[in-house]
């Protein structure tokens, strides 16, 4: 209410404020906008104010807090961030998502800041890298850690796939006898036939008949009654024992026979073992857990992938579920435990072969040993060919992206593939024409005198969305003399001829000429206009 002048009593009287009309108007617009963009939940708090500025000072109590304990929580992720088994890509992203989570808050964090949170979560195997990013004297960018840090993981996982496998140790020592006339005996323990020892399993060990449990000593901490496996040091590798008596030896059970592609029974593995990709089926999956396969010595070895298989004798065929890839293993390892439940058999051990059994007494498969391994060998198995047709020269430098021919004839040799026809010397047509230049235009001494005197038009469309009117096309003319365009909407194609008619009449009545020539591509929307054309010159 405003006070104001009555006009014929000259007494103050108040009226209503035309302002407040308008400010009431304008507030319930900002308000019913707001309101509708908010959820059940949000607008269920601020149903019962009246006013825009009410509204705005519950929202900001109300969520301010929020925002507070926020960017507390984002701080703690940050300080807390590792890399663990995440890549190098997502562990970066991780970070560069938190900082800008602070910055919407009103909170970013300074470059460095970010890269200090980074370099922090990195594990050892990156001190050389957080050495030399600390080493710098010139601001790092975000852009340069991600880069380089991209780097150092390519770098490390190259690394840790091509280390050569480490022998494994047989975790049993024992003092030698002292000389004797009695011969002794091969104790065993496992399939392990006399000295012949194997990785993975139970291993064996030599004994006298006058020796007790008392002779043992534990390899790991050197002490009479126990061997390494039963120790309580095994797999504490901080343990170091201070002096080593005389006398000792350790049994290595390593085999220098390199990699080999037969399968070997082994009760001493809970899965199935292999380093061949091509054991696994095309559905195998990459390995993304940080388990990792334990040999005897102590050491994990890296896991790459997981799927399944399947071994084919002469006459049955055998399912093999959950096989890891270990590209460091020299062996391929079956688990007798799971090969008999995945198959519904069991396995019968003799001294010199095995036999796979079902549980109606039938023979499955008969192995044989070999070097004091259990082999399942498939070797009477009749080759399959999984593809009866050989790649031409042409078709594999195709496959390639067209490389030249001594970089197709070096991948064939080094990954001895079969090819139909080697040509030393031959023309790729898509290369040839990929590799050509086009010829110079000659220098034109044709002169246009006035507008009109050639007109060039073309139809461009369809559009993907139609306009407002429902053109999907347009037409355009140029006129070559003056450079001058003009471009007209159109539904349909077929509306080229109505169109033109009407260019025609606008423009000779505008620049008061005909038109001359006209040049277009001879699609089939000009094409009725061939009879026009012939008709007027």
């Amino acid at each position: 209410m405003i006070d104001t002048l009555h006009p014929d009593t000259c007494s103050l009287t108040q009226i209503p404020n035309p302002a407040h009309f308008q400010w009431l108007r304008r507030d319930s617009l900002i308000l019913s906008t707001l309101m509708s963009s908010m959820t059940e939940g949000v607008l269920a708090q601020i149903v019962s104010y009246a006013t825009f500025h009410q509204v705005w000072r519950a929202l900001e109590t109300n969520f301010s807090s929020q925002s507070r304990a926020r960017t507390i929580q984002v701080r703690t992720q940050l300080a807390n961030a590792k890399k663990g088994s995440q890549s190098a890509n997502d562990y970066f992203l991780l970070i560069k998502r938190l900082a800008d989570e602070l910055a919407m808050v009103g909170q970013p964090l300074k470059c460095d800041d970010i890269v200090s949170y980074v370099l922090a979560g990195l594990g050892h195997e990156y001190d050389s890298f957080v050495s030399f990013i600390y080493a710098r004297n010139d601001l790092v960018t975000l852009e340069e850690v991600y880069s380089l840090l991209i780097v150092k993981e390519s770098h490390l996982t190259r690394h840790h796939l091509y280390t050569p496998a480490p022998l494994v140790e047989a975790n049993i020592a024992q003092r030698q006898p002292p000389p004797s006339n009695n011969k002794s005996r091969g104790g065993s323990r496992g399939r392990g036939r006399h000295n012949n020892y194997r990785g993975g399993g139970a291993f064996s060990y030599n004994r006298s008949d006058t020796y007790n449990s008392s002779t043992i000593v534990c390899q790991v901490c050197e002490k009479h009654g126990h061997s390494a496996r039963k120790c309580y040091h095994c797999f504490d590798l901080t343990y170091q024992h201070s002096s080593s008596p005389p006398n000792k030896q350790a049994f290595i059970a390593a085999n220098n026979g390199g990699w080999e592609n037969d399968w070997h029974a082994e009760t001493g593995v809970t899965h199935h073992i292999t380093h061949d990709m091509a054991n696994l089926n095309l559905k195998s999956d990459d390995y993304t857990g940080t388990d990792q396969l334990q040999v005897g010595n102590g050491q994990g070895l890296h896991i790459s992938k997981t799927g399944n298989s399947s071994l084919h004798t002469s006459s049955h065929s055998f399912v093999l579920n959950q096989v890891l890839l270990v590209p460091q293993i020299q062996k391929n390892l079956l688990s007798v435990q799971k090969f008999c439940t995945d198959n519904n058999v069991y396995f019968e051990f003799h001294d010199q072969y095995f036999l796979v059994k079902d549980y109606s007494g039938t023979v499955l498969h008969r192995g044989y040993v070999s070097n004091g391994l259990y082999h399942f060998s498939t070797k009477n198995v009749p080759p399959q060919a999984f593809s009866s047709v050989r790649i031409s020269f042409d078709q594999w430098h195709r496959r390639l992206g067209h490389a030249a021919s001594q970089v197709v004839q070096r991948v064939l040799s080094s990954n001895k593939l079969l090819v139909y026809k080697i040509k030393s010397h031959f023309v790729c047509l898509d290369c040839q024409l990929a590799k050509s230049h086009a010829l110079p235009f000659t220098n034109s001494t044709y002169v246009l005198k006035s507008p009109l005197d050639l007109i060039f038009t073309n139809v461009w469309g369809p559009a993907s969305v139609a306009s407002t009117t429902g053109a999907r096309y347009y037409v355009s003319f140029l006129d070559n003399y003056s450079k001058f365009l003009w471009l007209v909407p159109i539904k349909f194609k077929s509306d080229v001829e109505r169109v033109f008619l009407q260019f025609q009449c606008y423009v000779e009545k505008q620049f008061s000429s005909k038109i001359k020539a006209i040049q277009s591509d001879w699609g089939g929307e000009y094409r009725r206009l061939h009879n026009y054309f012939q008709a007027n010159g």
